[in-house]
């Protein structure tokens, strides 16, 4: 269709008063989250394949994991590729690992972030291999450049102005065209 290509080979039950059951293989090619989703900002086509076995459908019912290459995905203009996930998305709280091999994001995540509040708590550790501010759309154009770090997070609160927690990074490396 307009909105892309999906593929599936998935297992499916339905019963009215539980959320939807899946389990098996999806696959997709250019498919936009944004034209089927409006209030996904941001996403644009994405391909991919994956296993998944979950239950629900809208995010608050939402249990189910996931294991699978993302092999490109627009996000913030930009056309990440390689990214592999594997983690398990549960009462709104996602957790698992995310490896990206993208040539200008290189990066690992190994955590959980809660997406239950206004400010999501997170609490995880990333290894930050090279991220090319300018090439992925991260930053004005008197701070581009490429980042390195390993980057350790624990963070709780319910607004910007009431946030607890530890922040660490570690070997953070800044490079612009200048130093």
């Amino acid at each position: 269709t307009d909105v892309g290509s999906i593929k599936t080979d998935l297992q499916v039950k339905s019963n009215k008063s539980k959320p939807v059951e899946y389990s098996g293989t999806i696959a997709t090619t250019n498919f936009n989250l944004s034209k089927l989703f409006p209030q996904v900002k941001f996403v644009g086509p994405m391909s991919l394949s994956a296993e998944v076995k979950g239950k629900g459908l809208k995010s608050e019912e939402l249990d189910a994991q996931f294991d699978g290459i993302v092999q490109s995905i627009f996000y913030n203009n930009y056309q990440y590729n390689d990214v592999k996930v594997d983690g398990l998305f549960k009462k709104q709280v996602f957790t698992g690992f995310v490896v990206s091999k993208d040539t200008n994001a290189n990066f690992d995540f190994n955590g959980s972030i809660d997406f239950n509040n206004k400010v999501p708590k997170m609490d995880f550790i990333s290894t930050i291999n090279n991220f090319d501010l300018e090439k992925t759309h991260f930053s004005t154009p008197q701070l581009n450049g490429k980042v390195s770090s390993q980057i350790l997070i624990n963070l709780n609160g319910h607004s910007i102005d009431n946030l607890s927690g530890q922040v660490n990074f570690d070997n953070t490396i800044y490079k612009n065209k200048e130093k």
